[in-house]
Order: C-alpha cells, then sequence, then structure tokens
C-alpha cells in the first residue's frame, strides 16, 4: 500500500512539473515547447486553450499506444493524460504572477525547459505507465535502439515542424526546448538508474555482513 502511495505522488509530482515547466515556456514569449508549438498550430483550426489540446493529444496518443504497445500503460497514463493539460490551464493566474515580475525571458525558458525535462523523468520514476509523449519516446527509443535523449529530440523537431506548416509562432525557446528537453531528461534517467544501483549494493552488501 505505502508502495502504491509513494508511486502515486512521484506521478502527480511528475506530472505538475510537466504542466509548470510548460506554463513557465508560455511566460517567457520567446517560444513554447515542441509539442505545444504543433498544438498551438492546432490552435488556428481547433479554437481550445491549450490545455484541452494538450489533454484531447494525449488521449489520441494513448489510444495509439494501446495498439502500438499496451504494457507502456497503466493509471499513471490516465493519471498524466489529464491532468498535464488540467495544470496548464489552472495556472494561468501564476502565469500572471511571473510575468509581473520581469524576469528575463532567457531565465524563464531555461526554467521551462528544466521543469518539463525534470518533470518527464520523476513521472517515469512512478512507474505506473508511461504518458502520451513519454510512451511514444520509450517506444521509438526501443524500436529504433535509440538512446531516449535522441529519440525526444528527433520528436520535438518532428512537431515543430508540424506546428510552423500550421501557422504556429515560435521562437528562441522552441528550439532551445527541442534541443535540451530530451538531455534533462536522458541526465535525470541516468542519475535514477546510478541510485537505484547503489542502493541494491548497499543492501547486497548489509545482508552480506
Amino acid at each position: 500500500m505505502m508502495k502504491m502511495l509513494r508511486r502515486l505522488m512521484i506521478t502527480f509530482a511528475g506530472t505538475f512539473l510537466i504542466g509548470l515547466g510548460i506554463a513557465f515556456l508560455v511566460d517567457s514569449g520567446v517560444g513554447i515547447d515542441p509539442l505545444s508549438t504543433f498544438l498551438a498550430g492546432v490552435q488556428t483550426l481547433v479554437p481550445w486553450s491549450l490545455g484541452n489540446l494538450i489533454v484531447a493529444f494525449n488521449v489520441v496518443m494513448l489510444i495509439v499506444l494501446f495498439f502500438l504497445d499496451r504494457h507502456l500503460l497503466g493509471i499513471g497514463s490516465v493519471i498524466n493524460a489529464t491532468c498535464v493539460g488540467l495544470t496548464v490551464d489552472l495556472l494561468a493566474d501564476f502565469n500572471t504572477f511571473i510575468t509581473a515580475q520581469n524576469w528575463p525571458t532567457l531565465v524563464l525558458s531555461l526554467l521551462g525547459i528544466f521543469f518539463l525535462g525534470t518533470g518527464s523523468a520523476v513521472y517515469m520514476e512512478g512507474e505506473l505507465g508511461y504518458g502520451a509523449l513519454e510512451g511514444l519516446m520509450m517506444f521509438g527509443s526501443q524500436r529504433l535502439h535509440w538512446q531516449v535523449r535522441w529519440t525526444r529530440n528527433a520528436m520535438d523537431l518532428i512537431f515543430i515542424v508540424l506546428g510552423i506548416l500550421f501557422g504556429a509562432h515560435y521562437g528562441y525557446g522552441t528550439i532551445l526546448s527541442a534541443l535540451l528537453v530530451g538531455q534533462v531528461i536522458g541526465l535525470w534517467r541516468r542519475l535514477f538508474i546510478y541510485q537505484a544501483k547503489r542502493r541494491q549494493r548497499l543492501t547486497a552488501s548489509s545482508e552480506e555482513s
């Protein structure tokens, strides 16, 4: 029971950080993350809020993943699919507060990238099923035999191109996000793997003694 509770807390924490990262990128005004850039392009055709479009995209992608590799999905997938978009819309007042602080746009953009990448890595540590974007990333990484970060970079590039074709605005923050979010995820995943192995060694040592 406690183990499941811990996983749920990790899942919700990661999901919130993803939404927070997107909010910072929106506040920067110099380009949002690649997926949001694609969805901003979709907004020119479908007049929904960014949060609602994120939810719709996630639900569609979860259905696709269900048929591609349902083992990637779990209760966490549903939490992520619904809560990231809701978090983005609920942080509207936070966006107003951050904008009023007049922080440098580069700082806001880098904070958004950090929180977005960190949130994705933390969310996956919950091990309750991948979110739509993370699931596609892991599926592509396994099938193409690419490192996770390079798979994410390729996905981000595709989203940016599609968003621009649909008429979305972009900036240097979009490019930075495409280049760095995957790297942040990769760094955190290597750190988590190192910590897990270290705990295993310590446990083995204590049992031997």
